[in-house]
């Protein structure tokens, strides 16, 4: 089968979540004896040499600026939202954060391939499912549910970053596809009672390959994660509601800090900082004193 995966998440250099996912996803695929193709868009900043060293002859980079893309209309509305104080000055439409010089591109390389499945990576590049010929099976794999996810950072007192819509315009964007993938089986649970897509759940595809450190003789909790805000507000919270309590019952316990969620950071007794992890070919390798 041959396989396009458009993605505006490099994978290269794996340092997000995100990113170890679309770089195991394409792994996996290859692995199962399709002919995939990897089209990268350029929207964050990448190392284009070792995709290129990880994907070879299949990836392609496409030319695209970074979102968002908004009338000047919409641009005096979204200011005048933020001058007085509304809520919705964190929403965005879907389209958005969709660049249109992606359709032709796109449209190319399927008349050179001729794709039987398309495969989109976040709902706001659903807008190729609609470009594409009707023989194609379209996929957007959603990462995150995007809709009213703007709500996480306020109830957390945080400011909202990166994306965020509401929830009507995210089910309609989805629906362009013929199906959706969810990592989680609670999402996958909300977008089939809400989407008419055929929706399936497939979560992280990692194989870690690490011999185990030594037994310390006491506990050791794991704590994996990038340097997202969300993922060092809940560490720090961890640092310092809980862990406390749990030294106090069991004093030789550890925390075990991998990935790099808070870099420089002066950590307290029973922090075993692990560092930075690379990614290569679906394994997991640590990478030691990376701070």
């Amino acid at each position: 089968m041959k396989l396009l995966i458009v993605s505006p998440v490099p994978t290269d250099p794996p340092v997000a979540g995100n990113r170890a996912r679309v770089a195991a996803l394409f792994a996996a695929l290859v692995r199962l004896g399709h002919d995939v193709t990897f089209a990268y868009v350029p929207y964050e900043t990448a190392d284009l040499d070792k995709m290129g060293a990880r994907l070879g002859h299949r990836l392609h980079v496409l030319r695209a600026s970074p979102p968002p893309f908004q009338s000047v209309t919409a641009r005096l509305q979204r200011r005048l939202r933020r001058t007085i104080g509304l809520e919705s000055v964190y929403l965005w439409k879907v389209d958005e954060w969709f660049d249109d010089g992606l359709e032709p591109q796109v449209q190319l390389l399927h008349s050179q391939e001729s794709f039987d499945v398309v495969l989109l990576e976040y709902v706001f590049l659903s807008k190729l499912a609609t470009h594409l010929p009707e023989c194609v099976r379209t996929i957007i794999d959603t990462h995150d549910l995007m809709g009213d996810r703007h709500k996480l950072y306020l109830d957390a007192g945080m400011t909202p970053r990166w994306f965020a819509t509401t929830r009507a315009e995210e089910v309609s964007a989805l629906n362009r596809a013929k199906a959706v993938i969810a990592i989680q089986q609670e999402e996958a649970d909300y977008l089939k009672r809400n989407v008419s897509a055929e929706v399936f759940c497939v979560g992280h595809l990692l194989r870690f390959d690490i011999s185990p450190l030594p037994d310390p003789g006491g506990a050791r909790i794991l704590f994996v994660g990038s340097a997202n805000p969300i993922n060092v507000q809940g560490l720090e919270w961890f640092l310092d509601s809980v862990f406390p309590r749990i030294q106090m019952e069991m004093p030789k316990s550890e925390l075990a800090v991998a990935g790099p969620v808070v870099p420089g950071r002066n950590w307290p007794n029973g922090v075993l900082v692990l560092g930075k992890f690379r990614f290569t070919h679906g394994h997991v390798r640590a990478c030691y004193n990376c701070y």
